[in-house]
């Protein structure tokens, strides 16, 4: 068991802000966001090449974990090792419908209260769909755009005809969030790449949208979905339930299998890299703490 967990004050004060600014013109998202990018920077600076530390007390034993956030160079490499599960078993399916979902700004006052109608609204399109056509697996993630505005990319595994004006009326009208609706209907292809045959699977085209969000090289256009992300505690991507019982059912939390079963694990702090190196035992790092802030 982890103790409470407890969060870095610039990500609570990039959490307060999409909670609280209100907007008349959607334009004016753009100050928010600027607000937003310099607590990303602080919130950087802060959790660079940290490691957070649980300790047992009753066993003595301590658990050493690299800070990885979404803006960490390992954060893609984290992803990549995701989705390679994913892509085990999400690569059975060949055909897809490729759906984009997105919002009209004028019928919204604040940026959480978009995102949330935005989830909310999904939540429901994706129980009228089980219902209707029985689609079960999905891949979704959200991307926001230069004006600050999201995006839903849907990968939807299925070959069943889905008609766009059933779609656009639920969206537009019965849940209140945009006009704009695409689908795309996406099945596997086959090309030759280094004289080998190489398939491009349904599960490819929304992969793309996830990871150039954190590939560092395309940074200048990814930011504003990296930086909204963050400060709505939005996950870069997210998958269906029925999807995560193929995938997870026998997972286990590795970090902890090598430790006794009965350890209660408690936050101790969150250190640089090279102050942790040395530490063992959890008496090595309360005796740390309490030269660092004295016995009070």
């Amino acid at each position: 068991m982890v103790s409470k967990r407890r969060y870095n004050k610039y990500f609570m004060q990039a959490v307060e802000l999409v909670d609280t600014y209100t907007y008349l013109d959607y334009t004016q998202l753009d100050n928010c966001y600027k607000r937003l990018s310099m607590y990303a920077d602080y919130y950087q600076q802060e959790t660079y090449d940290k490691m957070i530390i649980l300790g047992c007390y009753m066993h003595d034993h301590i658990i050493k974990i690299p800070y990885v956030t979404r803006f960490s160079d390992k954060y893609i490499d984290k992803l990549n090792h995701e989705l390679a599960n994913i892509k085990r078993y999400a690569n059975r399916f060949k055909h897809g419908l490729f759906l984009t979902l997105t919002v009209d700004p004028k019928r919204f006052t604040n940026p959480k209260q978009m995102y949330q109608s935005v989830q909310v609204g999904f939540n429901k399109l994706m129980t009228y769909l089980r219902k209707q056509y029985n689609i079960k697996y999905y891949v979704k993630t959200i991307e926001f755009t230069a004006s600050h505005l999201p995006h839903i990319h849907i990968m939807l595994f299925t070959h069943v005809y889905i008609p766009i004006d059933k779609i656009r009326d639920l969206w537009n009208k019965k849940y209140d969030i945009g006009i704009m609706v695409r689908i795309e209907y996406i099945h596997t292809k086959y090309v030759i790449k280094d004289n080998q045959p190489y398939a491009i699977y349904p599960l490819n085209y929304i992969l793309k949208y996830i990871l150039k969000t954190y590939d560092k090289t395309n940074d200048d256009k990814a930011k504003y979905t990296r930086i909204w992300q963050w400060s709505l505690r939005c996950r870069a991507y997210s998958i269906s339930h029925a999807l995560v019982s193929l995938i997870f059912k026998d997972k286990t939390n590795s970090n902890l299998e090598d430790q006794p079963k009965q350890c209660i694990w408690e936050y101790l702090i969150s250190v640089n890299e090279l102050e942790a190196r040395e530490w063992v035992t959890y008496h090595e790092v309360l005796s740390y703490i309490e030269q660092l802030y004295g016995n009070g």
